[in-house]
């Protein structure tokens, strides 16, 4: 899945989710309040290269200004300088274990394996 999805999913069902990650990721600027305020409470992590031309990060850097003021337990940041918007990914997932690490490190709040209702409609995000 790629971030843009990542962040939306992950903001209409936060509950769903033990934690989330983006690599080089990338989302709506009208969303950004939306998604900062439904993912207070979900483990966030981001995996982003500084010159990455793809998905600047400077469009990014909004949501994780959000989080920090306002006081997210549990989000971090993961800068690299492959100045390569594909080579960040396998400096995310191939490089070491630390991703993987944090993802085991956390659990969902609300909901664990073989309790969500398959018929729990996901409601849209705000129109943008």
């Amino acid at each position: 899945m790629g971030g843009m999805s990542t962040w939306e999913l992950g903001a209409m069902k936060p509950h769903l989710f033990a934690a989330l990650c983006t690599v080089a990721g990338h989302h709506k600027r009208e969303k950004t309040e939306w998604i900062a305020q439904r993912l207070m409470s979900t483990p966030v992590r981001c995996v982003h290269d500084r010159g990455d031309g793809t998905c600047p990060m400077h469009l990014q850097e909004m949501i994780w200004k959000l989080f920090r003021e306002n006081d997210h337990p549990d989000f971090s940041t993961v800068l690299t300088n492959t100045a390569d918007h594909f080579r960040v990914h396998e400096e995310a997932y191939c490089a070491n274990e630390d991703l993987y690490r944090w993802f085991l490190q956390r659990t969902c709040g609300m909901h664990t394996v073989g309790t969500v209702d398959a018929s729990e409609t996901i409601k849209p995000p705000p129109a943008g």
